[in-house]
This record gives C-alpha cells, sequence and structure tokens, in this order.
C-alpha cells in the first residue's frame, strides 16, 4: 500500500503531466481529498497555460470542474507560500475574464497576498506576477492591500528584477494609481534608469505611463532621455508603446526635442490603420496636441477617420481628447466628421461630465456643429441635470441651443 508521500508525489506527477485542460480537472477532482496546496496551485496554473484563448477559457468556465479545483485552491491557500499565492492570482488573472472565479476564492488569495511578511523571502518574479494579476483584475477591493504589501519587497528587490517584471509592478501601481511614497517611485525609477538598453519599447513606454498615473516626475532630463532611448530604439515601436509614450509626456508636461517627437510620431504613423480600439488614437493626438507637435494633416486626417470608425467604442474621455486635439493642431474635418463625434457624444451623454462637455461643445462649436432639434434638446436637459453651470449654458448658446 502507498504512503501519504508517495501518493501526493504520484498525484503531482499526474498534474504535470496531464496533456490538457480535461485531463487536469479530473486528475483533481478524482482525488479531492488528497489535493494539498501545492497541487492544487499547480493544476491552476496549468489549467490557465492551456487556457490561451477566449474560446478555451469559455470552455472551462463550462466545466464544473472547474468550480472544485477553485474550492481546493480556496481551501489551501493559507498554505501557499509567496511563489504559490503569485502563481494562483497570475492564474485567476489570466483566466479573466472569460473565466471568472468566486469572489470567495478571489478573495481568500487576495488576503493571503495581503500579508506583508509573505513577501520578504520572495522571488522578483513572484512579486511580480502578483502585481500584474491586481492590474488585471479590475474593481477587486483587495488590491490597494496587496500593492501595499509587495510595495516594500519591490522596491527593496527592484534592481534584481528583469525589465519585464519591473514594467509588470509599476503598470500594477499605475493602473491603480497607488503611489507608496515618492521615495518608492524613485527608487524603482533608478532601477528602469540602470538597464535602460535592456528594456523593449513596450516596457519603456509602460514606465513612462505608469509615472505619468502616478503623478510622480522623476525628474525632465530624465523622462526625457527615456524618451529619446524610445525614438532610438533598435526594435520598432507599435502604436500602443508610442500612443502611451505621447500621453505620459503630456501628462507629465515633459516634451522631448522635436526630432525626437517627430521620430517617435513618425513609427505610429504607418500602423493608425491596426488600432483596435480608438483610445491610442485619442491618446496619441491629444499627446501631440499638448506637446505642440503637429504630425501634419494626412496624418491627422488617417488618425480620425480610423477613430470614427470604431466610433461605438468612444468614451467620454477619448471624445474629449480628441476634440480638444483637433482644435489645438488646427484642423478642420468635414461635416460628416464632426456630426460623427457629436453623435457619439450624444450616445453616451449621461456618462460626460460637466468639465468635460463644456470642453467638446465649445470645439464642436468652433468646428461648426449644428446640433439638430431633438439632439438640442437632449443636451439642454443634460445640462439642467447638471446644475445649469455657467459654463456649460454659455456653450449651448454658442451652438444655437440657448438663447444668447
Amino acid at each position: 500500500m502507498l504512503g501519504v508521500k508517495q501518493r501526493t508525489a504520484l498525484l503531482q506527477k499526474e498534474i504535470s503531466g496531464a496533456a490538457s485542460t480535461s485531463q487536469l480537472l479530473e486528475a483533481v477532482t478524482k482525488n479531492l481529498a488528497a489535493v494539498d496546496a501545492i497541487h492544487a496551485s499547480t493544476a491552476l496554473y496549468r489549467t490557465a497555460i492551456f487556457s490561451a484563448t477566449p474560446a478555451a477559457r469559455l470552455a472551462v468556465a463550462a466545466d464544473p470542474r472547474w468550480l472544485l479545483l477553485l474550492g481546493c485552491v480556496e481551501q489551501q491557500a493559507g498554505r501557499l507560500d509567496a511563489r504559490g499565492v503569485a502563481s494562483s492570482l497570475w492564474s485567476i488573472a489570466r483566466l479573466h475574464p472569460e473565466c471568472p472565479s468566486p469572489t470567495s476564492a478571489l478573495t481568500t488569495l487576495q488576503n493571503a497576498a495581503a500579508h506583508h511578511a509573505l513577501w520578504d523571502t520572495a522571488a522578483p518574479q513572484s512579486i511580480a506576477n502578483a502585481a500584474w494579476a491586481q492590474a488585471r483584475l479590475t474593481g477587486s477591493t483587495q488590491t490597494s492591500s496587496v500593492l501595499a504589501a509587495l510595495a516594500p519587497a519591490a522596491a527593496a528587490k527592484a534592481r534584481l528584477m528583469k525589465p519585464g517584471e519591473l514594467a509588470q509592478v509599476l503598470h500594477a501601481f499605475g493602473s491603480a494609481g497607488y503611489k507608496p511614497s515618492g521615495q518608492w517611485a524613485q527608487r524603482l525609477w533608478a532601477a528602469c534608469d540602470a538597464d535602460l538598453d535592456a528594456f523593449a519599447p513596450r516596457e519603456l513606454a509602460i514606465v513612462l505611463w505608469s509615472y505619468a498615473r502616478l503623478a510622480h516626475n522623476p525628474g525632465g532630463s530624465q523622462v526625457r532621455r527615456m524618451a529619446e532611448r524610445l525614438a532610438m530604439h533598435k526594435q520598432a515601436c507599435d502604436l500602443q508603446a508610442v500612443s502611451l509614450t505621447f500621453w505620459a509626456l503630456a501628462t507629465l508636461k515633459e516634451a522631448p526635442a522635436e526630432p525626437v517627437l517627430a521620430a517617435l510620431f513618425a513609427q505610429a504613423a504607418s500602423h493608425l490603420g491596426t488600432a483596435a480600439t480608438p483610445q491610442p488614437l485619442c491618446n496619441l493626438l491629444w499627446g501631440a496636441a499638448q506637446l505642440r507637435h503637429d504630425p501634419g494633416p494626412t496624418v491627422v486626417s488617417a488618425a480620425l477617420s480610423r477613430a470614427m470608425a470604431l466610433a461605438p467604442a468612444l468614451r467620454p474621455a477619448d471624445v474629449a481628447q480628441l476634440s480638444h486635439a483637433l482644435i489645438q493642431l488646427r484642423y478642420a474635418p468635414g461635416p460628416r466628421t464632426v456630426d460623427a463625434i457629436g453623435a457619439a457624444l450624444l450616445s453616451r451623454l449621461l456618462e460626460y461630465s460637466e468639465a468635460q462637455l463644456v470642453g467638446i461643445l465649445h470645439a464642436l462649436g468652433r468646428m461648426g456643429w449644428k446640433p439638430a432639434q431633438m439632439e438640442g434638446a437632449r443636451l439642454v436637459t443634460r445640462a439642467a441635470g447638471l446644475g445649469n453651470g455657467e459654463g456649460l449654458v454659455t456653450a449651448l448658446s454658442r451652438l444655437g441651443v440657448l438663447p444668447k
């Protein structure tokens, strides 16, 4: 008869050797009483690895054995070390959102991750994986607690982290808008700066974006040097990297030399038609306008055309950025495009703040927008709902919606 250690080793071998998600879940299901912390975290990690496509993740979510695996993870969470907690959080985040986890399982893991001492001896990769999961699992009530626990370990081990790990950590803190301290931010910046040549373009862009999100400027010359490194990188920058960089530089109010901006924008210009969402296009144009870089009417037209082709996905912030940028860049879109921007505004009218509405309506007025009677009525109703502030009333009057 096999002893406990032998049965444990055999189950781990079965889980590690499974050739599909179904085999993994079956190995756990038929051995529920024997599943320990290592078995559970390994099975969860391998499930995430196998489920590389949305369809695969949906299939896992539809399998009743998935909840049994999560039950094991939840039960064993208190016995996991830092690597196990980080791996489990990373796996749940990778499976998200097509394969959501019950709140209780995620909360239990997040509570385990919120213990500062857990990360004292953790490897840099575990810290980065746990941080990455926080950025992915938006809306979790424990995010700040987990980041607070990760922050000291991240600072202590920043110089040991690879570029991708540093970018993951900073992206998580930037996404949450959580800055432990200025000293913490400077320490991680110093780690990035010390190994600047090893960063890929997207990683450099994420670093700049994160510091802008944290409202922390590590120093104008340092920010501009990172932008210069990005512009001269041996690897070409994609649209997302350039968009993040322009948004970050504009937010930090740090404008590199014009040749640097031109070189960066030129790399994005050839990829404008590949944008899957309007956000990077709006960020790019807004950043260029704020930095007083004029890419020329042909490029602005191409970016605008692609953004409007994706108009159903335009968020209030996107419309605000886009309308502001067009005015600042002195670009006059045609009447159809102006009407399309107005339609995008009206489609999500209740989501706009008063400040956003004032800026957009002033911009649309300068572009020659003439809202139809029913459109004007909707704008008047929304203005009343916001208290009929002076700026909003003035903007509506200039559009001819209200008497002057």
